[in-house]
């Protein structure tokens, strides 16, 4: 009955903050291309450049499917 993880939607049905089929288990596919070296044309000491990433994704961006949290655990430093 399972299905592949895709066009079933499990737990509650639509309305915002849902993920339909979450699977942790599931990784998302490598990104294509995106933050690799590119060759420029400048010959000098920086001929290859690593090109500056769009947008980060910040800690507080952080966006869980409903129903699940994290647990901080707050310690003391151990030096």
């Amino acid at each position: 009955m399972e299905k592949d993880g895709r066009g079933v939607a499990r737990g509650s049905p639509g309305g915002r903050g849902t993920t339909p089929d979450f699977n942790p288990e599931r990784q998302r596919p490598p990104t294509p291309l995106k933050n690799q070296t590119q060759i420029t044309k400048s010959n000098g000491p920086n001929k290859y450049q690593q090109p500056k990433a769009k947008s980060r994704l910040a800690i507080h961006e952080l966006k869980l499917p409903v129903g699940y949290t994290i647990e901080l655990a707050l310690r003391e430093p151990n030096n």
